[in-house]
């Protein structure tokens, strides 16, 4: 009853965004009750790493009351800040079914010293100790003398490291040692369907004896999280609950224009091109959804309206973590006794940099962002007829149902339906890779050999609250078309890209590999971010490497009653 409660807040929170950017906690009586019922576990490879190793993770959006998935954000961030606070990287993540992983390559510029794992939602922002935070040390083999390093010659290690596993789940191995390159078998068996049915992540990892900060696993993390927060912002920041929310707001030059009701566009040009339509609030304040992974940064932010000269837009900034009160870890130093593991692992991790090429990761086939449009319209693929060099010879010649005006030097489109019963008087939308086009000097002046297909149709049609004369969209041979329009109206920018799901690499030894023949020196034998016991028949397979020593199989996650899984198993390679 709680979780249907909470979820009707955030979707009614969503719903008045419409009208307004961001609400005002203060005058909203029920400020003190509403609870920041969402957090992010965050289940990482490792806690220690060398430069030229990478940083694997995957991030579970669970509900506090109970652990199952979370039902209000649907967009997470991650980022790394060092010992000085400042930013190592930020990542953006789409969540799909309560779950979303991704990788960071420790680059050889990051000194050696403590760092922090900070998780979050734009939801979990309302409360100030709701944030996933973990301690990570990176430990560069040239910069050992950093900054970050003290001179003491004791290794941290973290007093507030826990223990604790179930035997809901439990993993076998088919062997307790095994020579190199020798394929290992793993058996996973749960108790019941609840667990079979579960969402894993499961990582085999050579362990280390390097300092080290153990991270909580899934059954202490639920233990000591702190249940229920309820929101201390002053202002309320709305939950990303369809997807990515981008807010800003229209100003009027002129005291007497009204801000109120004004459509502003959104474009993400490209060959997946996004684009997007709003209304203004009395304020001029707008907010856009997007619900879609885009590949491009490129967002093109207009005013649609006659007028748009006398008005000036702008985009908030996004919500950011609050670093001041995120404590580290004491510093470290790394003994004489650790110096041959450090510069094993140094060696390890270039040999496999070397042949990266060999082994690398793929990108996930992902559903192509299709045009609002869908298969509506007449499409032209201009090389099936005679190319003509100018804008007006080719909409003369083959696009029958475009026409177009030349007045006081301005172009202007409209579109024929050769019925008058449905023949509109409103404006065309004119579109160029996805960009809205409301000077259409620009289109005209635009070569037309660069120009791969059109797509007309000449009927009213509706979008997002504003009706066209229908639509004209311009397909370029390579999705690069550059606006060159500028003005007040018009903001372009930048916008983080969320990261792509990938498909990570897994090494196989038989007759015909070619990587048979190139070193093997993985430390990290396999990871697996998305795993269900139920659907893969029970068994994991995966060879080991050149790297002898002791590897720990790790298994976390939740089952589907939010029941908190931790399973370990150790076994040896020779």
């Amino acid at each position: 009853m709680d979780r249907l409660k909470h979820l009707l807040t955030a979707i009614l929170l969503v719903s008045f965004s419409c009208s307004f950017a961001q609400l005002k906690a203060e005058t909203a009586n029920s400020k003190n009750l509403l609870s920041v019922n969402e957090t992010l576990f965050v289940h990482t490879n490792a806690s220690t790493f060398v430069s030229g190793e990478t940083l694997l993770y995957k991030m579970y959006c669970i509900n506090t009351s109970g652990f199952t998935t979370s039902e209000i954000s649907k967009i997470a961030y991650l980022q790394l800040i060092d010992a000085n606070k400042k930013v190592v990287f930020k990542h953006k993540l789409f969540i799909e079914n309560g779950v979303v992983e991704s990788d960071f390559f420790i680059t050889p510029n990051l000194s050696s010293g403590n760092y922090k794992l900070i998780a979050y939602t734009n939801w979990m922002l309302n409360s100030t100790i709701n944030s996933y935070q973990m301690d990570l040390i990176i430990i560069n083999p040239f910069q050992i003398d950093s900054e970050n390093n003290s001179t003491t010659e004791t290794n941290y290690e973290n007093p507030n490291k826990l223990a604790s596993e179930n035997n809901e789940v439990t993993l076998q191995v088919n062997k307790e040692s095994f020579n190199n390159r020798e394929k290992v078998i793993v058996n996973l068996k749960a108790n019941s369907s609840e667990f079979l049915n579960g969402n894993y992540s499961i990582s085999v990892r050579k362990q280390q004896d390097l300092p080290s900060s153990e991270s909580y696993n899934a059954i202490n993390f639920s233990k000591t999280y702190v249940k229920n927060t309820t929101a201390t912002k002053s202002e309320l920041i709305l939950p990303e609950l369809r997807g990515e929310l981008i807010s800003g707001k229209i100003t009027a030059k002129k005291s007497l224009n009204s801000v109120a009701n004004k459509y502003v566009s959104l474009s993400i040009p490209g060959e997946s091109f996004l684009f997007k339509t709003v209304k203004t609030n009395s304020d001029g304040i707008f907010i856009f959804n997007i619900d879609k992974k885009y590949k491009n940064s490129d967002f093109i932010f207009q005013i649609l309206d006659d007028n748009r000269l006398e008005y000036s837009i702008s985009i908030d900034d996004k919500y950011e973590f609050d670093t001041s009160n995120v404590q580290f870890l004491p510093k470290f130093s790394i003994n004489e006794s650790l110096k041959i593991s450090l510069q094993e692992r140094s060696i390890a991790s270039q040999v496999e940099n070397a042949y990266f090429s060999k082994k690398q990761d793929s990108l996930a086939k992902t559903t192509p962002i299709l045009p609002f449009y869908n298969s509506v319209g007449k499409e032209y693929i201009l090389d099936n007829f005679t190319r003509f060099s100018t804008m007006e010879e080719t909409i003369t010649e083959i696009l029958k149902e475009v026409h177009f005006e030349k007045k006081r030097k301005k172009y202007s489109i409209y579109l024929v339906d050769y019925d008058p019963n449905t023949d509109l008087k409103e404006n065309s939308l004119v579109l160029i890779d996805g960009l809205i086009l409301q000077d259409l000097n620009e289109l005209f002046e635009y070569k037309t050999s660069n120009i791969y297909k059109v797509i007309v149709y000449n009927k009213g049609y509706f979008y997002q609250g504003k009706l066209y004369n229908g639509f004209v969209s311009f397909i370029t041979k390579n999705y690069d078309y550059v606006n060159s329009i500028k003005g007040d109206y018009l903001v372009q920018t930048k916008i983080q890209i969320p990261q792509p799901k990938k498909v990570y690499f897994k090494q196989v030894y038989d007759g015909n590999n070619i990587n048979n023949r190139i070193p093997d020196y993985r430390n990290q034998l396999l990871w697996i971010p998305d795993y269900s016991i139920a659907t893969n028949e029970n068994n994991i397979e995966f060879f080991t490497s050149d790297s002898s020593g002791t590897f720990e199989i790790v298994l976390e996650g939740f089952s589907v009653n939010g029941i908190p899984i931790s399973v370990t198993k150790n076994f040896e390679v020779k």
